[in-house]
């Protein structure tokens, strides 16, 4: 079961990068996606076949969503922050499953994957039931974490459905839905023909995902559908439009018989050419945040490690006395950036302010609602020969 549910996730997207306008569903082994496309096929298949659903949590019907924060370098993923809360052992599966791995499909930057665990044929209520990726953090498609046999119903489940019309997810099924004739190349004509980059959104620069959902009828209809997390300027209304004009599919098949199939896809707009003006990430001030950024071990190591690293050789006046205040950033993954000392007390005070400064360790970054993000702080440096 686990080997042939492998399988269908090598087939997950298909990947239309046409006119500036790109979308992901079944990916066909001959349809290739660069690296540094915003779209982790190896890190979405290892999740997959690694993150487990937590048994306590399945026998308890515990569903939900979260978000995993994470940063890459040169293909190595450093795991920032799972946010918002859920289950601790939905939290420890993540941890797990991200432990050691590398990406060739992700360039360097800071990302968050939306992952939702459910359960087949179990109704309970949706801890987060709405989620959404920081502004700071490039998006990436939704993973999905199941348990349970979509085949069967759960006679002790506290609200289970078992009816003929029971909605189906089309990753984990044996024959999902297709486009006609098993065209997957012609799902990306049908988008290049009919997607279009409307003048509001170029104007506004707006770029991402259009996150939608829809039903693959069992006569091959799309019906239901509607957007799950959108980007306005009419982006949104595009994509349902484009949506609603495609032809019928070949409905997904269960046990024989054609079955309902609930399908999520992110449409992503994106200009032909770069903004030239894009929105920078937000950098928040220390009292703005609640949870501030933070020195391992707090403000008296801080002030140690600087005491014990100055180095009154390389100044000109060794008995030189006073302060210098370092502005500076703490980033999403704890580093410092855009040093930059307010004052100068000569002598070569500023810059060895500065070397002092950029040899500290990396910071707790602050945090916004158990997310990283990049804060702007003062250092203050004192000479005391």
């Amino acid at each position: 079961m686990i080997n042939s549910l492998c399988h269908k996730l090598l087939l997950l997207t298909i990947v239309a990068l046409v006119l500036g306008v790109d979308t992901f569903a079944q990916r066909p082994r001959n349809i290739r996606i660069k690296p540094g496309d915003p779209y982790a096929i190896d890190l979405q298949r290892h999740l997959f076949t690694t993150i487990k659903y937590p048994d306590k949590a399945e026998r308890s019907y515990i569903q939900g969503n979260t978000i995993a924060y994470f940063k890459v370098n040169n293909s190595k993923i450093t795991l920032l922050s799972i946010a918002p809360k859920l289950n601790i052992d939905f939290k420890s599966e993540i941890i797990r499953a991200f432990k050691g791995f590398e990406t060739k499909d992700l360039k360097n930057g800071f990302y968050g994957l939306p992952i939702h665990f459910r359960i087949h044929n179990v109704v309970t209520t949706i801890i987060n039931p709405e989620v959404t990726v920081h502004s700071s953090y490039i998006d990436l498609p939704e993973l999905g974490i199941y348990a349970g046999d979509p085949a069967l119903c759960d006679p002790s489940a506290p609200h289970k459905y078992c009816e003929e019309n029971t909605l189906h997810h089309w990753i984990y099924m044996r024959n999902p839905p297709v486009y006609p004739n098993d065209d997957y190349r012609g799902f990306i004509k049908f988008i290049k023909a009919n997607v279009t980059y409307l003048k509001a959104a170029i104007k506004n620069q707006v770029q991402g995902e259009v996150y939608v959902s829809f039903v693959i009828e069992k006569d091959g209809r799309l019906s239901s559908a509607k957007v799950e997390r959108g980007l306005g300027y009419g982006t949104d209304e595009e994509a349902i439009r484009v949506l609603n004009l495609s032809p019928k599919w070949k409905p997904g098949i269960e046990n024989g018989k054609p079955v309902r199939t609930d399908y999520r896809i992110p449409i992503s707009f994106r200009p032909e050419h770069p903004f030239k003006n894009p929105e920078p990430i937000k950098i928040y001030q220390k009292k703005e945040l609640k949870y501030p950024p933070v020195y391992p071990g707090g403000e008296e190591k801080l002030n140690q490690f600087i005491t014990d690293n100055i180095n009154y050789a390389n100044l000109t006046n060794k008995h030189i006395k006073g302060t210098i205040v370092i502005n500076a950033v703490v980033e999403m993954d704890g580093s410092l950036s855009q040093l930059k000392a307010v004052d100068d007390l000569g002598y070569g005070t500023k810059k060895e302010a500065l070397r002092v400064v950029s040899k500290l360790k990396r910071w707790n970054p602050g945090m916004e609602n158990g997310i990283p993000t990049r804060t702007q702080l003062t250092i203050t440096v004192k000479f005391n020969p």
